[in-house]
């Protein structure tokens, strides 16, 4: 994710249990990318694979393997809160995202500054073998709520889950990275609209 001067990234083993490097990508603007400078903000004994900034708190939230927990630091890497699991959305402690990548929204007309948009596979033991387990959340991580969920069905031309890897938000459009890099990578676009 970008705090509009920097992208934050974490750079983690393929384990469960990690290490993750989290890098501070600076991006000055009018720069071109060989001038950008990087550094390693901070490490983690874990695995992170998901990393939001929050405008509205300055604040990183960072998703483990199977987002089994979310960390929450400031960004000098100082850990100011962990949650469970089961506590990440209140009343639902059967909830079961696991997170592939999201991003602290700052620019939606739909959502609230603070608003978390998640992009991930349904892990839920009990969920219905009808329905998709791609998903895509928006998430207020503050007061522990999930403010709307979308399961996206496949993608024409594109097999595979949607939501297994990276996910962008730009002026209530949700773009996402359903497969590796490379040459023939497919870039899938939604625009998401209020149903009032």
């Amino acid at each position: 994710d970008s705090d509009g001067q920097a992208f934050w990234i974490p750079v983690a083993v393929s384990h469960p249990r990690g290490p993750t490097a989290v890098v501070r990508l600076e991006h000055p603007a009018g720069q071109p990318p060989s001038k950008w400078h990087w550094h390693i903000a901070f490490r983690v004994d874990d695995h992170i694979g998901a990393l939001a900034w929050d405008a509205a708190t300055g604040r990183l939230y960072g998703a483990n393997w199977d987002t089994r927990r979310v960390y929450i630091w400031s960004t000098d890497g100082e850990e100011r809160a962990t949650i469970a699991r089961a506590e990440m959305v209140k009343g639902q402690p059967d909830w079961c995202l696991a997170v592939q990548d999201w991003k602290g929204l700052r620019d939606s007309r739909l959502f609230p500054p603070g608003t978390l948009v998640a992009g991930g596979i349904d892990k839920a033991p009990g969920r219905n073998a009808g329905l998709s387990s791609a998903v895509v959340e928006w998430l207020d991580p503050v007061h522990r709520k999930r403010l709307a969920q979308v399961r996206l069905g496949p993608a024409p031309h594109h097999p595979g889950t949607p939501t297994r890897e990276g996910l962008a938000w730009y002026k209530d459009q949700l773009y996402l990275l359903p497969g590796d890099l490379g040459r023939g990578a497919t870039i899938l676009r939604y625009r998401c609209e209020s149903k009032s």
